[in-house]
């Protein structure tokens, strides 16, 4: 079976980044590098570029080294930036020198984090403009005519206002999917595939850290009789209660999610069998008093609570111990908790309710 490694990728993600960056820095050193040998009315600093690219290298083993991709950025747009800020006050060929600036400032959103390139913006901005301010005083030569300099600053405020516009819908595009792909759309709890997600993580920190874990199996009684008799919307509006109630109900550090219809699954970290069933009867207790009185049927649930522990330490082993407790509940009349004690017994099976 084909498994997505997500942190691979996002690795592989980084490592296109840098060498992308790394790839048009140098292409564009390059060319304009022969376009200085080729005029010789402009003049040519070789120190600038030398500095750059030692900047580019440097960071590039920077990143080998360490993998901190923000800074190893940070090291390649500081190298550029003094390189294009250079050839802006220099004029560049055709006195087009100012577009290499725009170019980093617009390479500055799409590769670093928001918070970090609206700083280097900034900064970067501001060195142009207090350039073009020493110009107006008479204090540093620019190669450019006076009326060019106000094409060049809405020239960079364009740039800058467009690309955060276009960084700040794509964040936000992004966080809707990561909602529709992590969330339950009516409950805003989160959803089957998430939560077993979120499960197998925890576990596998319970076991590396040997620390309790424990869940909660939760089934809404007589649900399928409450859509029956009061249709769907009334039923939606009991899920979306009932959830609102379970996240007021646990800690920060629980999770809860829906697994199916009205089934539900609350992970609890850090928490041993005996502080999962106080929790489960917290619930149960809670969901009996709100929702007493709404209808002339009852809404109660019924709980089941596990405990991880070896050697029953798979999610399909925790999820059938839970289950399986869940539908005791159902058994013994609804609107109870059971919970399961785990027993070696010979060669019978090894769970038994309790």
């Amino acid at each position: 079976m084909f498994v997505l490694d997500n942190n691979k990728d996002f690795n592989f993600n980084i490592e296109k980044n840098i060498k992308s960056f790394l790839l048009i820095s140098a292409v564009a050193i390059f060319i304009y590098t022969i376009l200085h040998y080729i005029n010789q009315d402009i003049d040519f600093y070789l120190p600038f570029y030398l500095f750059s690219s030692l900047g580019l290298i440097g960071g590039y083993f920077y990143y080998k080294r360490t993998k901190d991709y923000t800074k190893t950025l940070i090291i390649f747009f500081i190298s550029v930036s003094i390189l294009a800020f250079y050839v802006f006050l220099l004029g560049g060929v055709g006195k087009v020198g100012f577009i290499w600036s725009i170019l980093l400032i617009v390479l500055a959103y799409f590769l670093l984090p928001i918070k970090y390139a609206n700083r280097f913006v900034f900064f970067y901005t501001s060195l142009i403009v207090f350039s073009i301010l020493l110009y107006l005083k008479g204090v540093i030569n620019l190669p450019y005519d006076k009326s060019a300099l106000i094409t060049i600053i809405m020239s960079i405020v364009i740039t800058v206002y467009v690309a955060n516009t276009i960084i700040q819908e794509t964040l936000e595009n992004l966080q809707n999917l990561a909602k529709l792909a992590n969330f339950d759309t009516l409950t805003l709890v989160y959803n089957r595939r998430k939560t077993f997600q979120i499960l197998n993580d925890e576990l596998d920190r319970a076991k590396r850290y040997k620390r309790p874990l424990s869940v909660l199996m939760i089934d809404i009684d007589n649900f399928k009789k409450l859509n029956d008799n009061y249709g769907h919307q009334f039923g939606d509006r009991i899920l979306k209660e009932f959830a609102n109630l379970l996240k007021s109900i646990v800690r920060k550090t629980d999770i809860v999610g829906r697994t199916g219809g009205e089934e539900f699954l609350v992970i609890l970290p850090e928490t041993d069998l005996e502080g999962a069933k106080k929790v489960a009867e917290k619930i149960r207790e809670a969901v009996e008093k709100n929702f007493k009185g709404c209808c002339s049927i009852d809404i109660t649930v019924s709980i089941g609570a596990t405990q991880v522990r070896e050697p029953i330490c798979s999610i399909d082993n925790i999820l059938y111990e839970a289950d399986m407790a869940m539908y005791k509940a159902k058994r013994e009349g609804k609107n109870r908790v059971e919970v399961y004690i785990y027993e070696k017994n010979g060669g019978k099976p090894p769970y038994k309710i309790n």
